[in-house]
Protein backbone atom coordinates (compact mmCIF):
# COMPACT_ATOMS: atom_id res chain seq x y z
CA UNK A 1 0.00 0.00 0.00
CA UNK A 2 2.28 2.61 -1.54
CA UNK A 3 0.24 5.36 0.20
CA UNK A 4 0.35 4.07 4.03
CA UNK A 5 3.98 3.34 3.23
CA UNK A 6 5.31 6.50 2.13
CA UNK A 7 3.77 8.09 4.73
CA UNK A 8 5.16 5.49 7.73
CA UNK A 9 9.08 6.52 5.57
CA UNK A 10 8.58 9.68 6.18
CA UNK A 11 7.39 9.47 9.71
CA UNK A 12 10.57 7.42 10.10
CA UNK A 13 12.84 10.05 8.89
CA UNK A 14 10.93 12.85 11.07
CA UNK A 15 11.80 10.81 14.32
CA UNK A 16 15.43 9.76 13.38
CA UNK A 17 16.06 13.75 12.44
CA UNK A 18 14.66 14.54 15.65
CA UNK A 19 11.98 16.41 14.21
CA UNK A 20 9.01 14.78 16.48
CA UNK A 21 6.57 17.87 17.57
CA UNK A 22 2.98 16.86 18.52
CA UNK A 23 0.33 17.10 15.61
CA UNK A 24 -3.45 18.50 15.72
CA UNK A 25 -4.57 14.92 14.49
CA UNK A 26 -3.68 11.98 12.74
CA UNK A 27 -5.28 8.87 10.81
CA UNK A 28 -4.40 5.51 11.63
CA UNK A 29 -4.83 2.86 9.75
CA UNK A 30 -4.45 -0.84 10.19
CA UNK A 31 -4.55 -3.35 7.41
CA UNK A 32 -7.76 -5.86 7.80
CA UNK A 33 -6.48 -7.57 5.17
CA UNK A 34 -3.98 -7.47 2.39
CA UNK A 35 -3.91 -5.38 -0.89
CA UNK A 36 -3.05 -7.73 -4.15
CA UNK A 37 0.28 -8.37 -3.98
CA UNK A 38 0.77 -7.24 -0.71
CA UNK A 39 1.45 -10.53 1.71
CA UNK A 40 1.90 -8.38 5.14
CA UNK A 41 -1.19 -8.32 7.58
CA UNK A 42 -0.40 -6.54 10.99
CA UNK A 43 -0.86 -9.47 13.61
CA UNK A 44 -2.64 -9.29 17.04
CA UNK A 45 -4.02 -11.67 19.53
CA UNK A 46 -6.63 -14.12 17.97
CA UNK A 47 -10.22 -13.92 20.08
CA UNK A 48 -13.09 -15.35 20.73
CA UNK A 49 -15.10 -13.73 17.55
CA UNK A 50 -17.94 -14.55 16.36
CA UNK A 51 -18.75 -15.84 19.26
CA UNK A 52 -23.52 -15.14 18.36
CA UNK A 53 -24.51 -15.35 22.36
CA UNK A 54 -27.54 -13.45 22.56
CA UNK A 55 -27.25 -10.57 25.28
CA UNK A 56 -29.99 -12.66 27.61
CA UNK A 57 -28.07 -16.32 27.48
CA UNK A 58 -26.13 -15.83 30.32
CA UNK A 59 -27.79 -15.85 33.79
CA UNK A 60 -25.33 -13.06 35.16
CA UNK A 61 -27.05 -9.48 35.11
CA UNK A 62 -23.43 -7.40 36.93
CA UNK A 63 -20.20 -8.28 36.07
CA UNK A 64 -17.88 -7.32 38.82
CA UNK A 65 -14.89 -5.15 38.03
CA UNK A 66 -12.53 -7.01 40.18
CA UNK A 67 -12.90 -10.40 37.38
CA UNK A 68 -10.22 -10.99 35.94
CA UNK A 69 -10.35 -10.40 31.87
CA UNK A 70 -8.99 -13.15 30.17
CA UNK A 71 -8.95 -15.09 26.67
CA UNK A 72 -11.42 -17.61 28.46
CA UNK A 73 -14.20 -15.29 29.58
CA UNK A 74 -13.96 -12.27 27.72
CA UNK A 75 -16.45 -12.44 24.04
CA UNK A 76 -16.01 -9.86 21.62
CA UNK A 77 -17.66 -10.37 18.44
CA UNK A 78 -19.54 -8.03 16.00
CA UNK A 79 -22.74 -6.49 17.66
CA UNK A 80 -26.30 -7.71 16.30
CA UNK A 81 -28.04 -5.28 14.35
CA UNK A 82 -30.48 -4.01 15.59
CA UNK A 83 -30.99 -6.33 18.58
CA UNK A 84 -27.65 -4.48 20.41
CA UNK A 85 -27.96 -1.08 19.91
CA UNK A 86 -29.00 0.35 23.19
CA UNK A 87 -26.11 -1.76 24.86
CA UNK A 88 -23.73 -0.77 22.50
CA UNK A 89 -25.19 3.30 22.93
CA UNK A 90 -24.93 2.51 26.79
CA UNK A 91 -21.16 2.26 26.42
CA UNK A 92 -20.77 5.15 23.75
CA UNK A 93 -23.10 7.64 25.64
CA UNK A 94 -21.55 6.87 28.90
CA UNK A 95 -18.41 8.79 27.90
CA UNK A 96 -19.46 10.81 24.60
CA UNK A 97 -22.17 13.28 23.83
CA UNK A 98 -25.23 11.03 23.71
CA UNK A 99 -27.34 10.25 20.69
CA UNK A 100 -30.32 8.13 20.16
CA UNK A 101 -31.01 4.60 18.89
CA UNK A 102 -32.61 6.73 15.89
CA UNK A 103 -29.93 8.67 15.31
CA UNK A 104 -27.59 5.20 14.45
CA UNK A 105 -30.58 3.63 12.59
CA UNK A 106 -29.77 6.43 9.77
CA UNK A 107 -26.83 4.64 9.34
CA UNK A 108 -27.69 0.89 8.65
CA UNK A 109 -23.83 0.13 6.70
CA UNK A 110 -22.67 0.69 10.40
CA UNK A 111 -21.95 -1.90 12.71
CA UNK A 112 -19.50 -2.04 16.07
CA UNK A 113 -16.94 -4.27 17.57
CA UNK A 114 -18.24 -5.66 20.93
CA UNK A 115 -16.78 -7.12 23.92
CA UNK A 116 -19.01 -8.99 26.74
CA UNK A 117 -17.92 -10.40 30.24
CA UNK A 118 -20.58 -13.41 30.51
CA UNK A 119 -23.36 -11.63 28.68
CA UNK A 120 -22.72 -7.83 29.91
CA UNK A 121 -21.52 -5.20 27.28
CA UNK A 122 -18.48 -3.56 28.89
CA UNK A 123 -16.50 -2.23 25.87
CA UNK A 124 -18.14 -0.89 22.07
CA UNK A 125 -16.06 0.34 19.11
CA UNK A 126 -18.40 2.01 16.57
CA UNK A 127 -17.21 1.62 13.17
CA UNK A 128 -18.29 3.44 10.20
CA UNK A 129 -17.92 1.74 6.86
CA UNK A 130 -16.99 3.59 4.33
CA UNK A 131 -15.10 4.17 0.28
CA UNK A 132 -11.92 5.66 1.15
CA UNK A 133 -9.23 7.10 -1.68
CA UNK A 134 -5.55 6.19 -1.00
CA UNK A 135 -3.81 6.90 -4.24
CA UNK A 136 -5.44 8.38 -7.76
CA UNK A 137 -7.81 5.83 -9.15
CA UNK A 138 -7.26 3.46 -6.11
CA UNK A 139 -10.48 3.29 -3.91
CA UNK A 140 -10.46 0.66 -0.89
CA UNK A 141 -13.33 -0.49 1.77
CA UNK A 142 -12.47 0.70 5.27
CA UNK A 143 -14.10 1.25 8.70
CA UNK A 144 -13.39 4.24 10.49
CA UNK A 145 -13.07 3.57 13.98
CA UNK A 146 -15.07 6.58 16.60
CA UNK A 147 -16.28 6.50 19.94
CA UNK A 148 -13.98 3.76 21.25
CA UNK A 149 -14.70 3.13 24.88
CA UNK A 150 -14.00 0.75 27.80
CA UNK A 151 -16.46 0.65 30.77
CA UNK A 152 -14.22 2.55 33.06
CA UNK A 153 -14.02 -0.09 35.67
CA UNK A 154 -12.73 -2.43 32.75
CA UNK A 155 -10.16 0.11 31.38
CA UNK A 156 -6.35 -0.45 30.57
CA UNK A 157 -7.03 -4.98 30.69
CA UNK A 158 -6.64 -5.52 27.00
CA UNK A 159 -10.40 -4.81 26.45
CA UNK A 160 -10.09 -2.23 23.47
CA UNK A 161 -7.37 -4.23 21.83
CA UNK A 162 -9.35 -7.31 21.57
CA UNK A 163 -12.18 -5.56 20.24
CA UNK A 164 -9.41 -3.94 17.45
CA UNK A 165 -8.95 -7.73 17.08
CA UNK A 166 -12.20 -8.88 16.76
CA UNK A 167 -13.25 -6.30 14.31
CA UNK A 168 -9.83 -7.30 11.87
CA UNK A 169 -11.51 -11.06 11.94
CA UNK A 170 -15.46 -9.88 11.34
CA UNK A 171 -14.47 -7.12 9.03
CA UNK A 172 -12.64 -9.44 6.52
CA UNK A 173 -14.51 -9.87 3.83
CA UNK A 174 -15.76 -5.98 4.07
CA UNK A 175 -13.15 -3.74 5.01
CA UNK A 176 -9.11 -3.56 3.49
CA UNK A 177 -8.21 -1.03 6.57
CA UNK A 178 -9.51 -0.40 9.92
CA UNK A 179 -8.83 3.61 10.15
CA UNK A 180 -9.44 6.52 12.98
CA UNK A 181 -8.54 10.36 13.54
CA UNK A 182 -6.48 11.13 16.73
CA UNK A 183 -5.04 13.65 17.76
CA UNK A 184 -2.52 13.75 20.83
CA UNK A 185 0.51 11.72 19.89
CA UNK A 186 2.14 11.31 23.53
CA UNK A 187 -0.87 10.35 25.11
CA UNK A 188 -2.07 6.81 26.45
CA UNK A 189 -5.02 7.03 24.05
CA UNK A 190 -2.76 7.58 20.93
CA UNK A 191 -0.29 5.23 22.03
CA UNK A 192 -3.31 2.38 22.18
CA UNK A 193 -3.75 2.30 18.46
CA UNK A 194 0.16 2.18 18.07
CA UNK A 195 0.05 -0.88 20.00
CA UNK A 196 -2.73 -2.22 18.24
CA UNK A 197 -1.27 -2.25 14.51
CA UNK A 198 -2.47 1.64 13.15
CA UNK A 199 0.38 3.13 11.74
CA UNK A 200 0.76 6.53 10.92
CA UNK A 201 -1.25 8.02 7.67
CA UNK A 202 -1.73 11.42 7.07
CA UNK A 203 -0.99 14.27 9.31
CA UNK A 204 -3.19 17.69 9.92
CA UNK A 205 -1.70 20.79 10.81
CA UNK A 206 -3.99 23.93 12.26
CA UNK A 207 -3.09 27.22 10.66
CA UNK A 208 -4.17 30.22 12.19
CA UNK A 209 -4.47 34.48 11.07
CA UNK A 210 -5.66 37.16 11.39
CA UNK A 211 -8.41 38.12 8.72
CA UNK A 212 -9.50 41.08 7.52
CA UNK A 213 -13.44 42.98 8.06
CA UNK A 214 -13.93 43.85 4.17
CA UNK A 215 -15.40 40.73 2.72
CA UNK A 216 -14.24 40.70 -1.21
CA UNK A 217 -16.95 41.41 -3.76
CA UNK A 218 -16.31 38.71 -5.92
CA UNK A 219 -17.26 36.04 -3.37
CA UNK A 220 -20.65 34.90 -2.18
CA UNK A 221 -21.68 33.63 0.90
CA UNK A 222 -24.16 31.06 2.07
CA UNK A 223 -25.24 28.75 3.60
CA UNK A 224 -26.50 24.56 3.58
CA UNK A 225 -28.91 25.14 1.10
CA UNK A 226 -26.66 27.29 -1.70
CA UNK A 227 -23.81 24.71 -0.82
CA UNK A 228 -26.50 21.55 -1.80
CA UNK A 229 -27.89 23.13 -4.78
CA UNK A 230 -24.40 23.69 -6.31
CA UNK A 231 -23.23 19.78 -6.33
CA UNK A 232 -22.25 19.54 -9.59
CA UNK A 233 -19.91 22.22 -9.89
CA UNK A 234 -18.37 21.19 -6.08
CA UNK A 235 -17.69 18.01 -7.56
CA UNK A 236 -16.16 19.52 -10.85
CA UNK A 237 -13.83 21.72 -9.14
CA UNK A 238 -13.11 19.01 -6.55
CA UNK A 239 -11.83 16.61 -9.18
CA UNK A 240 -9.68 18.87 -10.38
CA UNK A 241 -7.99 19.76 -7.80
CA UNK A 242 -7.84 16.47 -5.95
CA UNK A 243 -9.15 13.97 -8.19
CA UNK A 244 -4.34 13.28 -8.51
CA UNK A 245 -4.29 12.21 -4.97
CA UNK A 246 -5.47 10.46 -2.03
CA UNK A 247 -6.53 10.84 1.88
CA UNK A 248 -10.26 11.34 1.07
CA UNK A 249 -13.39 9.83 0.45
CA UNK A 250 -14.49 9.57 -3.38
CA UNK A 251 -16.87 12.26 -4.02
CA UNK A 252 -19.93 12.44 -5.98
CA UNK A 253 -23.33 14.09 -6.58
CA UNK A 254 -25.19 13.22 -2.88
CA UNK A 255 -21.97 13.32 -0.96
CA UNK A 256 -22.10 16.74 0.45
CA UNK A 257 -25.83 16.20 1.35
CA UNK A 258 -24.97 13.05 3.74
CA UNK A 259 -21.99 14.51 4.65
CA UNK A 260 -23.17 17.18 5.76
CA UNK A 261 -25.79 15.83 7.62
CA UNK A 262 -23.48 12.84 9.17
CA UNK A 263 -24.02 11.73 12.68
CA UNK A 264 -21.55 14.60 14.12
CA UNK A 265 -24.25 17.27 13.78
CA UNK A 266 -26.60 15.63 15.60
CA UNK A 267 -23.70 14.93 18.56
CA UNK A 268 -22.28 18.79 17.76
CA UNK A 269 -24.52 20.90 16.26
CA UNK A 270 -23.14 23.56 13.75
CA UNK A 271 -23.53 26.11 11.41
CA UNK A 272 -22.58 25.37 7.96
CA UNK A 273 -21.09 28.04 6.18
CA UNK A 274 -20.41 28.20 2.33
CA UNK A 275 -18.15 30.62 0.47
CA UNK A 276 -18.05 30.84 -3.37
CA UNK A 277 -15.56 32.19 -6.23
CA UNK A 278 -16.78 34.02 -8.25
CA UNK A 279 -19.84 35.31 -6.75
CA UNK A 280 -21.77 34.56 -9.96
CA UNK A 281 -20.62 32.28 -13.15
CA UNK A 282 -18.76 29.36 -13.34
CA UNK A 283 -17.11 28.24 -9.89
CA UNK A 284 -13.41 28.20 -9.47
CA UNK A 285 -13.21 27.97 -6.05
CA UNK A 286 -15.45 27.22 -3.16
CA UNK A 287 -15.11 26.65 0.73
CA UNK A 288 -17.48 24.58 3.44
CA UNK A 289 -16.62 25.75 7.07
CA UNK A 290 -18.67 25.54 10.15
CA UNK A 291 -19.29 27.13 13.29
CA UNK A 292 -20.41 25.16 16.50
CA UNK A 293 -23.65 26.20 18.27
CA UNK A 294 -25.25 24.99 21.28
CA UNK A 295 -23.97 24.16 24.06
CA UNK A 296 -20.66 23.54 22.72
CA UNK A 297 -20.51 26.60 20.88
CA UNK A 298 -17.29 28.21 20.00
CA UNK A 299 -16.05 31.76 18.69
CA UNK A 300 -14.45 30.24 15.17
CA UNK A 301 -14.96 29.13 12.18
CA UNK A 302 -13.55 25.90 10.85
CA UNK A 303 -13.16 25.02 7.40
CA UNK A 304 -14.32 21.45 6.42
CA UNK A 305 -13.57 21.58 2.47
CA UNK A 306 -11.67 23.96 0.49
CA UNK A 307 -10.88 22.67 -3.05
CA UNK A 308 -10.11 25.32 -6.28
CA UNK A 309 -8.52 25.56 -9.59
CA UNK A 310 -7.06 28.33 -9.89
CA UNK A 311 -4.82 30.03 -6.53
CA UNK A 312 -6.56 33.33 -6.78
CA UNK A 313 -10.05 31.69 -6.49
CA UNK A 314 -8.44 29.63 -3.01
CA UNK A 315 -7.06 32.49 -1.72
CA UNK A 316 -10.45 34.53 -2.26
CA UNK A 317 -13.01 32.50 -0.70
CA UNK A 318 -10.93 32.24 2.50
CA UNK A 319 -10.21 36.21 2.68
CA UNK A 320 -14.49 35.91 2.48
CA UNK A 321 -14.35 33.61 5.31
CA UNK A 322 -12.31 35.26 7.20
CA UNK A 323 -14.09 38.01 6.61
CA UNK A 324 -16.89 37.13 7.78
CA UNK A 325 -15.22 35.59 11.21
CA UNK A 326 -13.90 39.36 11.83
CA UNK A 327 -17.07 40.71 11.49
CA UNK A 328 -18.57 38.71 14.08
CA UNK A 329 -15.99 39.94 15.98
CA UNK A 330 -14.18 36.98 16.07
CA UNK A 331 -10.06 37.65 15.68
Amino acid sequence: LPFIAARSAHSATRRASGECRPRLARRLARLVRPLRGDPTIIGGRRLQAGNRASPGEHAASRVSHEEAVTVDNLVCREMLWPDEIEQMLSIRNAIFPPICREDWMRYPTNTASMAFLHGIAIGAIPLDQRPFQVAPGRIIDTAFEHAVGTRSDFRSRGVGGAMIDAAREFLCERAEALMVYRGGERTPGYRFYEKSGHTDLIYMRPMTWRPQQQRPESVALGGLDECLALQPELLRVFNAAFGGYGGFRPRAIGYWEMALSDMIFTVIPQEILFARYPAEGDLQAYCIATIRTGARASEQISIMELAGITEDGVREVLRGVGAEAAGRGWS
